[in-house]
């Protein structure tokens, strides 16, 4: 049931993170980085500042971290195990 479970929970994680940007509430350090984002003043930003979207790292690593359950899950699947008259 782990196997299910899983890789669900690491999916459902990466959406939520979305919420984030849309409440502008998960964001690192300025930077220059062309993926920056401008944060209003009202959540802490400063005009012309670019921040790092760490809800972005997050959601991506979340993600990538899903995908990989569901090939380790299918790369180390459990084998029935017949026990012919034994």
């Amino acid at each position: 049931m782990a196997d299910t479970v899983a890789p669900a929970i690491a999916f459902g994680q990466a959406i939520t993170r979305w919420g984030n940007w849309f409440n502008q509430e998960l964001y690192g350090g300025p930077t220059t980085l062309p993926w920056g984002l401008e944060i209003d003043q009202a959540h802490g930003g400063e005009p012309g500042v670019l921040y790092h979207p760490t809800f972005l790292y997050e959601s991506l690593w979340d993600a990538a971290l899903g995908f990989g359950l569901l090939l380790a899950g299918r790369r180390f699947t459990l084998q029935d195990v017949h026990l012919h008259g034994h």
